[in-house]
């Protein structure tokens, strides 16, 4: 409910063309961790991809953050900043995790 949350805001509030760029640092240089932000609200996602089946994948270029709700035994969503929507993955993949405050 939260990640939905915040996408139905960044949809009405963002500045930027996509909901992607709204919530995705600014930096091409995802090691420089000191000049990271510049996102429309602050939330600066940083592309850490992702662990699944024994490998990382997407650095730099894909992330991926668990929500705390499940889909199933195995599943749980997750929201995948890159295309701003909700999809549910297998919980043996390893995922980012982001905490927002109410």
């Amino acid at each position: 409910d939260d990640f939905e949350e915040l996408l139905n805001i960044v949809d009405l509030a963002k500045t930027s063309t996509s909901e992607a760029q709204a919530l995705t640092a600014t930096s091409t240089d995802w090691t420089n961790y000191s000049e990271q932000g510049g996102d429309d609200f602050g939330f600066g996602a940083l592309p850490a991809g992702y662990y699944s089946s024994g490998s990382y994948s997407g650095f730099g270029s894909l992330a991926y953050f668990w929500s705390s709700t499940q889909y199933d035994n195995f599943y749980a969503y997750s929201l995948h900043v890159n295309l701003a929507y909700l999809y549910y993955y297998s919980k043996t993949n390893a995922l980012s995790v982001r905490c927002i405050r109410n």
